[in-house]
């Protein structure tokens, strides 16, 4: 087995021998109800193996194409949070950013924690916020500030836009969404004073751009992750009213 996903296996392998000991102990009870909760445990232990399995395999296939994985280790403290947090989601887009995260927490000596932070913010976001913060980071125009961090250019994104990309059509919803974002320091976020018409104007963080970048499972600095598209400054005012897909 690759010295890659060793180490997040054998820890893997220890939670599996640890979810069989409950599952076993429903099995000896006589109550119907017990057995059935036994059964739907045994259950949800088979699907974190399978939504793991899915992480663990992206990871792989993101470091190989990123050069070599020989030699290359997670610290166990952050293999062990990404298996908890990770395998609880069936998203494929978020298993893709677990995958992407998992994949950038691997060094040559296997003692960066740096991802730490971003791992904790990932476990708290839904599949519905995910969305917006990729397509955010992905639409957004980027430059470099004087002080040397990249920043990104306001969109303003009107309602039918964002219904698309959160998949909710209550504008209350998709108004909490942002505001959550907003709260953990993903998203700047300024109220339009148009009462007519509901559009929400916004730009990735420095931090949501990190964080991007490492679920991406790279591990280049933003700055050089964007080095081909950066432009030469940031004006919110000319960004578009609306952000439209091609």
């Amino acid at each position: 087995m690759d010295e890659y996903i060793k180490p997040m296996m054998e820890t893997a392998k220890n939670l599996s021998e640890i979810a069989k000991v409950p599952f076993h102990t429903f099995e000896l009870l006589t109550n119907p109800a017990a057995e059935e909760c036994g059964y739907w445990f045994q259950e949800i232990i088979h699907s974190r193996r399978k939504n793991f399995a899915k992480i663990s395999t992206g990871a792989i296939t993101i470091g190989k194409s990123n050069g070599t994985i020989d030699g290359l280790s997670a610290p166990t403290r952050l293999v062990h949070k990404i298996i908890e947090e990770g395998s609880l989601i069936d998203d494929e887009d978020v298993q893709k950013m677990w995958a992407g995260l998992l994949a950038s927490s691997c060094t040559l000596d296997g003692k960066d924690e740096s991802n730490l932070i971003y791992i904790d913010l990932l476990s708290k976001l839904t599949s519905s916020e995910v969305a917006l913060v990729n397509d955010l980071c992905n639409y957004t125009r980027k430059c470099v500030e004087h002080n040397g961090l990249i920043s990104a250019k306001f969109l303003n994104l009107g309602l039918d836009i964002l219904q698309i990309i959160s998949g909710f059509k209550d504008v209350h919803q998709i108004d909490h969404i942002i505001n959550h974002l907003e709260s953990l320091g993903l998203v700047h976020f300024v109220n339009n004073n148009d009462s007519s018409i509901y559009y929400a104007r916004l730009r990735p963080t420095t931090l949501c751009l990190n964080m991007y970048v490492k679920c991406q499972g790279s591990s280049d600095s933003p700055v050089k992750y964007w080095s081909g598209c950066l432009c030469d400054n940031v004006r919110p005012e000319d960004s578009n009213k609306y952000l439209k897909f091609v």
